[in-house]
């Protein structure tokens, strides 16, 4: 009697299809054998135009996953491509969106970079572009000098880090710190000449009300200290300690004329350095003529340098051993006072600059006096300390 065989499939292994014949008892299902059927192939028990269809599908799915990898691969390779002569950071591509577009008007600007117009920007910029031509630095990069100029404004005014900068500015924060270090050399060429020593002619024409019985005096000057992070080395813990600080400190002098304008700006010296040393070294009494007078505060004691060079020093005077001052004398006090409060009022304007009233990093100390210069000059080009009913 004819045995009554069915056929099913087997699980894949190797993603080759196996058939299984069992023998039932029961009559034919689904998928048995029957009269009629496809030829079945010799070898695996299989119908044959399964098989041929079979192995098409493979070789069409093998095929598609190899076109697949092939392309991920050249994707990969694409953005992992690098130049044996210039390496490029792909952050540097990314189209500008960046803090640039949330300064609208003058007030913007002036709270993210501490100048006052946006036409002042431009200005800055072209003469930054002309400079950097004429230095001899210009290298094509993907920030506009406008773009860079804000960059590192951004740093003086909000002293925040360079990873900061970098989202604000959508650069990477090592293209951050060099756009840095090298706007602020150029920066500094531009901006040092708007502090400008004037001429006896130029105070003689604004002299402020405040000046009366003080005429002919060049200058006013005062140190001031900003904080420095403290050195490893011992050697420089002593001489940028300051005593009076009670830290580790960088000290400059500024001089302005009797209106406010700054006109001489130190290097930066160690905190241990008195006022004295400081004015005979940075070079401010090379620019004193005779017969001129220099306003200063109590701890200039510069009278013997002065008399030797004909300069008269206008300082309050002191108590020393007496119980207090007399009368003329406390006129006198009040009086240079009044009129040597302007120095202070400048100092204060550079202060404005977060970079100078925190801890000044170690990285960027090698920049810190360009630093001074362009502070100073962004003031100079600010408003006018003085209105101009005080002359």
């Amino acid at each position: 009697m004819l045995g009554k065989t069915e056929i099913r499939r087997k699980p894949p292994r190797r993603r080759e299809n196996s058939w299984v014949v069992e023998e039932k008892e029961n009559g034919f299902r689904e998928g048995s054998v029957t009269p009629g059927d496809p030829p079945m192939n010799a070898d695996s028990n299989e119908p044959a135009e399964s098989v041929q269809l079979e192995v098409e599908g493979n070789a069409r799915r093998t095929n598609l996953e190899n076109e697949v990898a092939f392309a991920l691969l050249e994707l990969s390779n694409e953005k992992k491509s690098t130049s044996k002569h210039v390496q490029v950071d792909s952050m540097d591509f990314v189209p500008m969106k960046s803090v640039l577009n949330l300064i609208r008007n003058d007030e913007d600007l002036n709270a993210f970079t501490g100048i006052h117009k946006l036409t002042g920007l431009r200005q800055l910029a072209e003469a930054c572009d002309e400079v950097h031509r004429a230095l001899g630095q210009w290298r094509y990069v993907a920030h506009s000098m406008e773009e860079r100029i804000v960059l590192t404004l951004l740093k003086f005014k909000l002293n925040i880090s360079f990873k900061c900068i970098s989202a604000l500015m959508n650069v990477s924060p090592k293209t951050a710190k060099s756009y840095f270090i090298d706007t602020v050399d150029v920066l500094s060429a531009v901006l040092s000449e708007f502090i400008i020593w004037p001429t006896k002619e130029d105070i003689r024409c604004s002299f402020p009300k405040c000046f009366k019985g003080f005429e002919g005096t060049r200058c006013i000057v005062d140190c001031t200290e900003t904080p420095l992070e403290i050195p490893s080395c011992l050697t420089c813990k002593i001489k940028t300690y300051s005593r009076y600080k009670g830290a580790n400190t960088l000290k400059f002098l500024v001089s302005v004329a009797s209106d406010g304008f700054i006109t001489f700006c130190s290097r930066a010296y160690g905190g241990k350095c008195s006022d004295k040393f400081i004015f005979n070294d940075c070079g401010i009494l090379n620019l004193l003529e005779e017969g001129d007078a220099v306003m200063s505060g109590k701890g200039f004691m510069v009278e013997e340098e002065c008399r030797v060079r004909g300069i008269r020093l206008i300082r309050p005077p002191f108590v020393g051993k007496k119980k207090q001052l007399s009368v003329k004398e406390g006129v006198m006090n009040s009086e240079v006072a009044r009129a040597r409060v302007h120095v202070e009022r400048a100092i204060q304007r550079l202060k404005l600059f977060s970079v100078f009233s925190s801890r000044i990093p170690w990285t960027i100390l090698s920049k810190v006096n360009e630093m001074l210069i362009i502070a100073c000059g962004i003031v100079n080009l600010s408003s006018p300390i003085l209105s101009a009913d005080r002359f």
